[in-house]
């Protein structure tokens, strides 16, 4: 086996030696059936003068046969099982076991018929086979069909805005994916900490569009249609559980397919002036596993960091001493007030963190929020309702979207390509009991930054009573 079969061409085998005796006792050498009528002749030819050899062609993830024949020059060719060329699928079936060896001829014979290995002549135009027999019934459909699963995606696969509600939770939506498989069918799918097998099926579906109806998603990732797993070449997209996403960073997609064993074998046909042309084959005793899988690394999609604040009309000057709780109504159906350290994960509930004003509010989610003042700088006023604004991604007209490292913030609904959108408010804030109405006009600025987003309020300071 370890011996290269171009070097194994014109050389003799023992007859009476122990390979040759141990391969006769093992039922896998053998005479081929001859045409000639009456034929009674027993010696038999020893000289190797083609070989065969089955094997696993990683790249291509297919089984392969590589035939040389010592010819002058020498011929070599080499075959995949494909699912069209079955014979090719056979003879790597049949050289698995002991005690083989007619069949094993028969589905050479087939090979060199069908052209996929070289033509060993010798076979061809001497020999006929008495009755086909009873086929080995090891998995030759697998075999011929077989295709490690492979990445064959065209499209940029990355997690979208869209959510879905499946099983009353939210799923994320990603995609799109494109792969390629045969023979064996997908074995589990692991994203981030949630996972689908075929026991454990209720936090993966898929689906052919990006839909948010739960009718268009499917756990079911082996279905087939006349021996062709559906999702085979098909471009689909996963709706994975949001709660076993990360709250930010990267994570991995990982598909792995069922695992696909085959053996290497190695078939030689001894040709000679003898009458009886000789075929014998050997296998590995250890069958070999191809773990197929294919992997993606998205980014999970949140704003990084949100700064609240509040500046002076006149003089532009930061201020400090203002204080703000933020309510949130996330995409995923979560609402809740925003709690936790400024730079750590958040929650979303009955509890408010209070932020300072020139604070970095990392790890919210896509979502609408809502600013409530809860303390203003000494001297200005609060904000008599809350500023809202949404942090959600902005697509071009061709769908690719605008900000692909980090979101758009778009104020009061107005959403807007440009880095900044500006809005002027009007309406009065209420002032102490001591002091009438004053006019102060806030302006709320949405600005995409390398870092984030910030929201700046802009105030006039307050007016006193007798003015």
């Amino acid at each position: 086996m370890n011996a290269k079969a171009k070097n194994l061409l014109g050389k003799q085998i023992d007859m009476g030696g122990a390979f040759w005796n141990g391969l006769d006792s093992q039922g896998n050498l053998t005479c081929f059936w001859h045409k000639e009528s009456g034929y009674t002749g027993r010696s038999m030819n020893n000289t190797i003068h083609s070989v065969f050899d089955v094997g696993f062609d990683e790249t291509k993830g297919k089984i392969k046969v590589e035939s040389i024949i010592n010819t002058s020059p020498k011929k070599s060719k080499t075959a995949y099982a494909d699912g069209s060329k079955t014979s090719i699928g056979r003879l790597a079936a049949e050289a698995s076991r002991d005690g083989n060896s007619f069949y094993v001829q028969n589905a050479l014979y087939e090979a060199i018929k069908e052209g996929t290995v070289v033509n060993e002549s010798a076979i061809i135009n001497e020999m006929e086979w008495a009755g086909s027999g009873t086929k080995n019934p090891a998995s030759q459909g697998k075999i011929d069909n077989y295709q490690k699963i492979k990445d064959i995606s065209k499209s940029t696969v990355e997690e979208k805005e869209k959510q879905v509600t499946i099983n009353n939770k939210s799923y994320t939506i990603m995609g799109p994916f494109t792969i390629s498989f045969a023979g064996k069918g997908i074995n589990s799918i692991t994203v981030s900490s949630a996972k689908w097998t075929s026991s454990s099926n209720k936090e993966i579906y898929w689906s052919s569009s990006e839909s948010t109806d739960k009718k268009d998603w499917s756990n079911k990732f082996n279905e087939a249609k006349s021996g062709k797993y559906i999702l085979d070449g098909k471009q689909f997209f996963l709706a994975v559980e949001t709660s076993k996403l990360p709250d930010e960073g990267n994570y991995t997609v990982s598909i792995k397919q069922e695992k696909f064993e085959y053996y290497n074998a190695r078939i030689a046909v001894c040709v000679g002036s003898q009458q009886q042309q000789t075929g014998l084959y050997v296998y590995d005793n250890t069958p070999h596993t191809v773990d197929g899988e294919v992997s993606w690394t998205l980014k999970r999609k949140g704003l990084k960091t949100l700064i609240i604040s509040k500046v002076d009309e006149k003089s532009g000057k930061e201020l400090d001493g203002a204080g703000f709780k933020i309510y949130a109504e996330l995409k995923d159906g979560t609402k809740g007030w925003v709690s936790g350290d400024a730079k750590a994960k958040k929650t979303y509930g009955t509890t408010a963190t209070e932020y300072s004003a020139k604070t970095e509010i990392k790890n919210l989610k896509y979502g609408t929020y809502y600013i409530y003042e809860t303390k203003a700088p000494e001297g200005y006023n609060k904000l008599d309702k809350p500023v809202k604004f949404n942090i959600t991604a902005q697509y071009n007209e061709d769908g690719s979207e605008v900000a692909k490292d980090f979101p758009t913030v778009s104020i009061d609904d107005k959403a807007s390509n440009a880095l900044s959108t500006n809005i002027i408010n009007n309406e009065g804030s209420t002032l102490p009991s001591t002091g009438g109405i004053g006019t102060t006009i806030f302006y709320v600025v949405g600005v995409i930054l390398m870092l984030g987003a910030g929201v700046l309020l802009v105030t006039k300071k307050r007016m006193s009573s007798n003015r």
